[in-house]
């Protein structure tokens, strides 16, 4: 039978996945809605993904973290997380500043060499540890697979089409931002329902708990 401190730590993650989810759908909403109207939505956007990527790196209270708090997933989560803000100052420093082209380049490649690094790394530990329910464990692992596979295809077309490239990378871009809006919501939804599901389970489990205390008295959440 469960105690009173494990119903509490599952009430905990399931607050700590339903919070995760909303800031990732929140992200989405505010990055293709509002993008075209307000300059600072980019920032807002991974800003909020970055709080979501550390929420469900580290949890609340010792409770929710997707990686058990393991360190190496963990560390990969939250560089993964600071990363997202930093490439944005980095384009915000580099571009007005006139640097060469080729430093910009370099830059950004290490950023997504590094960003793509620690998304792996982060996502196959939870499919492994399986903190996550199964089958959603390997969702981040599936939804990296599916951005990389865009984003692959983009840059073999950019290279082997002759004719017609602007039309069809444009396309092909198209494509790669639907892809990653739709990786992003799903994630955030699975989030949400899990996170649901668990605080429904923490509410029947509570009640079984406080039935099964000596005299019928009422446990203290």
């Amino acid at each position: 039978m469960m105690s009173d401190t494990q119903v509490g730590a599952d009430t905990t993650s399931a607050r700590v996945w339903i919070v995760g989810g909303s800031l990732m759908l929140a992200a989405v909403v505010i990055g293709a809605g509002v993008a075209t109207v307000w300059t600072g939505a980019g920032v807002v956007r991974d800003v909020l993904i970055a709080a979501a990527l550390l929420l469900f790196a580290f949890g609340f209270r010792g409770a929710g973290s997707i990686t058990a708090r393991r360190p190496v997933p963990t560390i990969a989560l939250t560089v993964l997380a600071i990363s997202l803000p930093v490439s944005l100052l980095l384009n915000a420093i580099l571009f007005p500043s006139g640097a060469a082209l080729d430093v910009i380049a370099a830059a950004t490649q290490i950023t997504l060499v590094v960003q793509f690094a620690c998304a792996l790394i982060a996502s196959i530990a939870i499919g492994r540890l399986a903190v996550v329910p199964s089958p959603f464990n390997w969702a981040p692992a599936l939804a990296l697979a599916a951005v990389t596979l865009s984003g692959v295809v983009q840059a073999v077309a950019a290279i082997a089409i002759t004719q017609n490239v602007q039309e069809v990378l444009v396309v092909l871009v198209g494509v790669d931002v639907i892809f990653r809006i739709s990786t992003l919501v799903a994630l955030g939804v699975i989030a949400i329902v899990l996170g649901d599901r668990g605080a429904r389970y923490s509410d029947s489990a509570a009640i079984a708990v406080d039935v099964a205390l000596p005299g019928g008295r009422i446990a203290s959440r």
